[in-house]
């Protein structure tokens, strides 16, 4: 069999669109659900750009559990799943976004004002969100990993010294937003022009 150059990928940030990724609202109207690895996100996801990331980059993990169903004789005539879980992992290196603040910490325990910032750490349930990744994949493609419902689980320790930046460590779980076994979306097509190459990360805007 052949090998295809074109087929191998890599997962660069498109950081000419908010930096690679973007926080909106959940919706649940699967026509409003990207279609491609390059358009926009439909508006009413309310999405806004989570901006730098780390050199880590996303990290998805799927945990699969399964049950091997057997005869009387002992043969296995059956294998199901018992448990299925995917999860994201990424590093977000804005301490003052908008949007991650209130991703990690709550919509009520975080207040801005201008360019002030003020963060109330609970113990509330964190909120639902929406998560689009969009990556360059080199090979002339655009690669895309859209979740429709997702909820930050937990949050690494956050260093705060000299040397280094103030970043996130986020999981987060991804939901069944139809409750019939879909949860991730990932998306490949051939890249945009103006999608391609380099740029400025525009994760500072949309912080309001």
């Amino acid at each position: 069999m052949a090998r295809t150059k074109s087929n191998v990928l890599v997962g660069a940030p498109n950081v000419k669109v908010g930096g690679g990724f973007f926080i909106g609202d959940v919706i649940d109207d699967e026509e409003k659900f990207p279609t491609d690895a390059t358009t926009e996100l439909d508006k009413s996801f309310n999405a806004a750009p989570g901006g730098y990331m780390s050199e880590d980059g996303l990290v998805k993990t799927t945990d699969r559990s399964t049950e091997k169903i057997k005869d009387w004789n002992g043969d296995i005539i059956l294998v199901v799943t018992s448990d299925h879980s995917v999860t994201l992992k990424f590093t977000c290196m804005e301490s003052a976004n908008a949007a991650v603040l209130k991703m990690i910490y709550g919509e009520d325990n975080v207040t801005i004002n201008g360019e002030s910032v003020k963060i109330v750490e609970t113990s509330d349930d964190l909120p639902h969100i929406s998560l689009d990744f969009l990556m360059l994949g080199g090979q002339g493609k655009a690669v895309r990993a859209f979740s429709p419902d997702t909820q930050v689980t937990s949050v690494g320790d956050v260093s705060f010294v000299r040397a280094g930046v103030i970043s996130y460590e986020v999981e987060a779980e991804v939901f069944d937003v139809f409750g019939d076994g879909r949860k991730l979306w990932q998306l490949m097509d051939p890249v945009k022009a103006a999608d391609d190459g380099d740029g400025e990360n525009g994760g500072a805007e949309g912080n309001e």
